[in-house]
This record gives structure tokens, sequence and C-alpha cells, in this order.
């Protein structure tokens, strides 16, 4: 120490150790949470000073994602970016719900995470970076953002007709377990909607395929009905495999309901595809001449709700002069108990 020589003052000297006192880092409370935009990655370390702001037991470092695209598939991760064993869980403000939250990401190693959520354009929302059981560490946090299929969400399902073939793609969405329970087969993989509504108020057969040969992933299919504004939605019927890792479904309308069709696959796969739905009318039970109705055994006199006509096939070698090549037609007999008319 060089002490100048004082005026009447008097000086102390101290000698020892000077030991700092640590502070939280600034994003340690959600409060202050760092922004992050789409296609940032920001570094960060749950060891220096952080305290547990969201109370589970482990140290947490806060960032801030506003968005500005409604519909955006946003994705927050430290996949093999961490050097412990983190969490990740998305907030709709702070001290708020939980939007999605994820431990051990798909394919991520070293227990580190991702998570998906659907903004919606205007709000905030909080991410919190956590370690499992009150690890702690560095990391990066990494913010992806896509827009994905327009019928992502069943809100937003794709109408398809008899006959149609459409194509698709389930990059990029989302997985709908929340509203589509297991149908035959579980959903796991990100999927897309379509939608038939049936008003014909006949009685058919359709079936839906991928069995073309077009799509590239292991595929599954499910069929549900209900409303997507009240899930879980209503299991018609599912499939993984028919042919090979492609899937096929058939099933019954009655002419007058809603189906909703889930695109979706095995695992996590995700892919492009294409399906093809086709429609056959189930004719009516006497379409054909020998399942006529003998109607002199029902009663007199004989009426018959509600025939399906449109459903009726074509039926060849007709009585002779009796020719009605070119129609469609349901059939009836009776014997008669006397002469007359």
């Amino acid at each position: 120490w060089a002490i100048p020589d004082p005026i009447n003052e008097t000086v102390y000297l101290y000698s020892g150790e000077c030991t700092p006192i640590v502070g939280p880092v600034d994003n340690d409370v959600c409060a202050d949470a760092f922004a992050v935009a789409c296609g940032d990655t920001l570094s960060g370390d749950t060891s220096d000073g952080n305290t547990d702001d969201n109370g589970d037991g482990s140290a947490d470092e806060w960032f801030a994602f506003t968005s500005t695209t409604v519909g955006e598939l946003v994705t927050a991760s430290t996949c093999d970016q961490a050097a412990f064993d983190t969490i990740l869980t998305v907030y709709d403000s702070c001290g708020g719900a939980v939007v999605a939250t994820n431990d051990d990401g798909t394919g991520c190693t070293g227990f580190t995470s991702k998570v998906n959520f659907i903004a919606d354009g205007s709000s905030t929302y909080y991410i919190a970076v956590d370690g499992f059981g009150g690890a702690t560490g560095t990391f990066d946090l990494s913010v992806t953002c896509t827009t994905g299929p327009v019928n992502d969400d069943c809100s937003g399902a794709l109408p398809m007709a008899c006959g149609e073939i459409v194509a698709g793609t389930t990059v990029n969405a989302f997985e709908d377990s929340a509203v589509a329970p297991t149908c035959d087969t579980s959903v796991t993989a990100p999927g897309v909607w379509y939608v038939y509504e049936d008003t014909t108020g006949l009685i058919t057969d359709i079936t839906i395929t991928m069995c073309n040969g077009t799509t590239d992933y292991d595929s599954k299919l499910s069929v549900y009905t209900g409303d997507c504004g009240a899930p879980p939605f209503d299991c018609v019927v599912g499939n993984d495999d028919t042919c090979g890792l492609q899937s096929e479904v058939s099933f019954q309308s009655d002419g007058a309901t809603t189906f909703y069709i889930l695109v979706h696959g095995f695992g996590a796969n995700e892919g492009n595809f294409e399906i093809e739905m086709t429609c056959n009318l189930v004719p009516p039970p006497n379409d054909m001449i020998a399942n006529s109705i003998d109607v002199d055994e029902i009663g007199f006199p004989y009426t018959d709700p509600s025939v399906a006509m449109p459903a009726a096939t074509f039926e060849a070698g007709s009585p002779v002069d009796c020719d009605n090549a070119g129609a469609r037609g349901v059939w009836y007999n009776f014997v008669s108990a006397n002469d007359g008319t």
C-alpha cells in the first residue's frame, strides 16, 4: 500500500481476502426473461447463482418468445446442447398455465430436451430451462419456427370427397393425442386432418388407403366421429400396417355422419403421403331378383319406405319381355290367390 501523508485524518488498513457476494443472473426469474426469437441460440448457466422460480426443485433460467405468425410451430431445444439433464417448460405467462413441457427429447443425447408448441401469432410465451432432480449446468437454447400444414389441427381439417386422391405432409405438424385417442392404434407422431361430411342419406362402404406406393414414411390412419371443440373424439377405425409400412382403413357410413380422418405415423415418424378415398353404395337388400321381397307373405297393402334407389344396381338376365337393361331396380314377388286384377 502507498499511503499519502494525511492531514488530520485517520487511515485504517485492513488485510485479508475479499469475498464477492454472488447475486442472481439477469434472467433468473420469469419477469426478467431474456427475449428470444425464431432462429436464435442463446447460452446460459443454471449453476451460477440461479434460484428455483417455478418451484419444481431445480434452479432455472427464463426466456421470452413473442409470436408473430398465427399457427407457427415453435421448437425450443437444448437437444445435444447441454452439459446436464435438462427439462424445458413453456408457460402462457409468468406464473401461468403450462403450454408444453419435455424432459428427455426423442433422439437427444445426455437426457437433453426438445419441446414443440403452436403459437397464436400475438402472445408471449415464457420458456424455463430447468434440470432434472436439481441438476444444473451450462446449456445452449435454440428456438426455431416453422409454419405447419394448414390442416395440422382438426379445426382446419381439409375436406375429402369420394373418389379423391389427396397429397399431404405431416412434416412440422403437431402430435394429436390430446384430442385423438387410441383407435385400434396409438397416436404418437405428428398428424394432419381431413374431414368427410356424408350427407347422401345412403349407406356406404368407405375405404381410405395409402397403399399406392407414394407415401415415404411408416404411416398410420385413424378415423373418428365427434366434435373438435369437445375432445376427445370417438373411434371408428384405425390401422397401422396393411401394405408393408403403409395403412388402409374401411368403415361404413349411414349417410348422415361427419368423419374426421387423422394421417399420422408410427413412433415419431413423419413424412409425405397420398391417401385415396373410395366409396361404394350398399345396395338395398332386394337389389337382386334372387333376393326379391315376398309381399304376399308380408300382407297387403305393402309399403316399402325409403328405398335407396340410387344404390340399386343394374341386373342382367331379367325375364323375357321385361327387359330392364340400363335401369337400376329392386325386386318384389307375390303369388296371387285368385284370378283377376
